[in-house]
């Protein structure tokens, strides 16, 4: 088990591999070397087959669903049979709110190019919803690794994009303080008490860029920030 592992799940390893790798990669360099879509998930779907109670062989297959296949459904059944395998593993919670997150971030983008019903709204704001839960459980477990705050903040921050985008207001500060953007002003007190509490963490240590990053994007969501503290 911990062979198949080093060779078909971990991504530092390439000098096991005997290769080198430029950039990050999402998957193990064995994986990626493969030159297909479909040969990669048949490699990682067999290897689930034979491993059925390693929770991150399903966690991965699970990544592979949401990020090669745009299968969200099935990476979603993946990634909930690693968390039934491994419930107390914040690792695969992540898993499963990235699967959630890049579901929700689709659906924002195919909206923006329509004209979303309420009906469509309400269904983007649940799998936001869901993505911040599994976020929320893995913090629970492990409330230390920067990521597990880092990653609800820039779904939070898309979030409030595309609801700017789709409304009718000029600017961003008229737009938070709109009688429409209630769900809205609820997401941005979300943004804020997890961008304070990663900053509460990493106290001791320089911001890393994503929380720079993240900042620099909550400072354009307020706009004009007298006009968004009138409306508050």
């Amino acid at each position: 088990i911990d062979l198949m592992r080093r060779v078909f799940i971990l991504r530092d390893e390439h000098e096991l591999l005997g290769k080198e790798s430029a950039g990050l990669s999402h998957f193990a360099q064995l994986i990626e070397d493969i030159p297909t879509k479909e040969g990669r998930l048949s490699v990682l779907q067999e290897l689930v087959n034979l491993f059925p109670d390693q929770a991150h062989f399903w966690g991965h297959l699970g990544r592979f669903y949401s990020i090669a296949m745009r299968d969200y459904d099935k990476a979603v059944e993946a990634l909930d049979e690693a968390v039934r395998l491994c419930p107390e593993d914040p690792v695969l919670h992540h898993m499963r709110g990235m699967c959630y997150r890049e579901k929700a971030i689709t659906r924002m983008q195919q909206l923006r190019t329509e004209e979303p019903s309420e009906k469509d709204t309400l269904e983007m704001e649940d799998l936001v919803d869901q993505a911040l839960e599994t976020f929320a459980r893995a913090r629970e477990i492990d409330p230390y690794q920067e990521h597990a705050y880092i990653a609800p903040v820039q779904l939070l921050l898309r979030a409030l994009d595309f609801g700017f985008a789709i409304s009718d207001c000029k600017s961003r500060a008229d737009f938070l303080v709109s009688p429409s953007a209630r769900r809205y002003r609820l997401l941005l007190d979300k943004t804020e008490n997890l961008m304070a509490a990663v900053r509460g963490i990493r106290a001791a240590e320089k911001p890393s860029r994503y929380v720079l990053d993240c900042q620099a994007h909550l400072d354009q969501v307020y706009d004009d920030y007298s006009r968004a503290l009138e409306g508050w």
